[in-house]
């Protein structure tokens, strides 16, 4: 029974993505799918949560509930983000040439379904890693081990947190200026990072990590911090930025000044 705590929570994440494809058909807009990628983690620890407590007939370890808490925070507030900024917006430029590459091919929204929706709930469930092994793991015996690798990680969790949501706000701001239109982001976290935002992510995955090595095997919690840090990085957070930024007046001095991601003190300006 205990593998069901495994199991169901995945098939939940398939489902949850499966619904978001009938929306985003329905609306036309495959872009909608980026509002339900933080939410999927909060269904993916919540069902893990519930099966698990219900499978053992016991309360939740500390371990499991701060590791639900953190996820449920961050999930909802980047999809709550991401839908005000997106919702009944026209589609992502990203999502208009997947779809324009499904054009003249054989069952399209099929393979839209596959290639977008499916891929997706499948990196969701993998990044879900260390949640999955926290929430069903054994936690050590030694309280002391438990409670400073818990508290330890929530620490580094609240400050990703702060980096991500401090650094998100700033950047709204910046933009909604009509004098700063054009200009580049150079204040408050941005003066020490050029994606404040993406490293406060990466440390929050990195801080549940921390969490995970309260249990047992939790190490392989790891998985999702190496996954989504790597995205960042080196996949669709980092560089597509920096190349939409690169022939922007002021970003090639700006770039020379601030660290591009490990938050640092900037060189002086020229």
């Amino acid at each position: 029974m205990e593998i069901l705590g495994y199991i169901l929570p995945p098939v939940l994440v398939v489902l949850f993505f499966t619904l978001t494809y009938f929306v985003a058909e329905a609306k036309k807009n495959y872009g909608y799918i980026d509002i339900v990628w933080g939410a999927s983690f909060v269904v993916n620890a919540w069902s893990a949560l519930l099966i698990t407590s219900l499978v053992n007939m016991s309360w939740p370890s500390i371990p499991a509930i701060v590791i639900t808490v953190a996820v449920t925070i961050w999930g909802i507030r980047l999809s709550s983000y991401l839908f005000k900024r997106n919702w009944n917006k026209p589609e992502d430029y990203r999502y208009v040439t997947m779809r324009n590459n499904l054009v003249g091919k054989k069952h399209p929204k099929f393979l839209a379904f596959l290639k977008i929706f499916m891929s997706q709930a499948g990196l969701s469930i993998l990044v879900s890693a260390v949640i999955l092994v926290t929430l069903n793991g054994v936690t050590y015996t030694n309280n002391w081990l438990v409670y400073g690798f818990t508290f330890a990680g929530g620490v580094l969790w609240i400050i990703g947190f702060l980096f991500e949501s401090i650094g998100d706000a700033q950047l709204r701001s910046f933009i909604k200026k009509p004098e700063n239109r054009g200009k580049i982001m150079d204040q408050g976290l941005w003066a020490i990072s050029r994606h404040p935002n993406y490293f406060g992510e990466s440390l929050m995955w990195f801080g549940l990590g921390v969490v995970g090595l309260s249990v047992l095997y939790g190490y392989i919690g790891f998985v999702s911090y190496l996954l989504i840090t790597t995205l960042l990085l080196f996949v669709s957070g980092v560089p597509l930025l920096e190349k939409a930024f690169k022939d922007r007046p002021g970003f090639a001095e700006y770039a020379s000044r601030v660290s591009i991601f490990i938050p640092w003190f900037p060189k002086k300006k020229k």
